[in-house]
């Protein structure tokens, strides 16, 4: 294994990496929970692309085409950690 420590990194992750969970319907997704703002909602059909902020940079996560979420809405998305990637931030290879 490649030593990192020292070394900035960059946490890679799909869309399809996220899952929405409505507590109110029971929901309980496996994963870490986040929740953020929506700053965009693209519907394409098959499924709806949300852009969120989180710290310094923006996330794009992918939901089911039947869920009512708008730009401005709160959402509580659940990440499939065991999917992430690491990469080294200068040279963008891939360490983990």
């Amino acid at each position: 294994m490649t030593n990192v420590v020292g070394r900035r990194g960059v946490l890679g992750l799909r869309p399809e990496h996220f899952s929405a969970e409505d507590i109110r319907l029971g929901d309980r997704a496996e994963g870490t929970l986040l929740t953020a703002q929506v700053s965009v909602a693209e519907p394409t059909g098959a499924d709806i692309l949300l852009r969120l902020p989180l710290g310094d940079g923006e996330i794009t996560a992918r939901v089911g085409p039947k869920m009512r979420i708008a730009a401005g809405d709160c959402i509580d998305l659940r990440v499939d950690m065991s999917r992430a990637v690491l990469f080294d931030a200068d040279s963008e290879r891939r360490l983990a």
